[in-house]
């Protein structure tokens, strides 16, 4: 009896072991947000702050948008965020937390991105996702533009602004 006690005992304090392990690897991984200030800037007290987005141990850099510099997409473990491309244009990212996987789409667009993370009138904000589409709302003012991401051919495929309370003009796609 003595000598099966403490085997018993092993074998239990095994399992509960194991099982709070398997727990614990499922967490979501962390997103962090770093702003960093060029030295031009700091020399020339003047510019703008690089903000870089750090998940997953890859380093997306010149973010943009408001703290948190990224949205959720509902029911998925997957984010949307912006970043500058050079000669003013952005690059749409839509990042997979799970795998680590991003569809880079960029477009010819300058003004994407600004309203990720902000709240109130000016904003930006998925209004649905597919397996391969996701439709992103612009709001500013009275107005409201819907683009639509297109990750299999990663292009914009759609873009419409709506006035609110008004009448809807469709842009063309680039």
């Amino acid at each position: 009896m003595r000598a099966t006690t403490p085997l018993i005992m092993t074998g239990i304090l095994c399992f509960t072991g194991c099982s709070k392990e398997d727990i614990g690897s499922q967490k979501a991984p962390k997103i962090e947000a770093i702003r960093r200030q060029p030295l031009a800037s700091r020399l020339a007290l003047e510019g703008e702050d690089e903000v870089i987005l750090r998940t997953n141990g890859r380093e997306f850099h010149k973010v943009r948008g408001a703290m948190p510099y990224y949205v959720p997409i509902k029911d998925s473990n997957v984010i949307y965020f912006v970043t500058d491309a050079p000669m003013e244009e952005s690059i749409c990212h839509v990042y997979d937390l799970a795998t680590g996987k991003d569809i880079a789409i960029r477009t010819h667009f300058s003004e994407l991105g600004y309203g990720v993370g902000e709240t109130g009138e000016s904003r930006e904000v998925v209004e649905s996702a597919s397996r391969d589409f996701i439709t992103v709302a612009r709001f500013y003012g009275h107005r409201k533009t819907l683009y639509t991401l297109d990750l299999g051919k990663k292009q914009i495929t759609d873009m419409r602004v709506i006035e609110i309370g008004g009448s809807t003009n469709a842009a063309p796609s680039p």
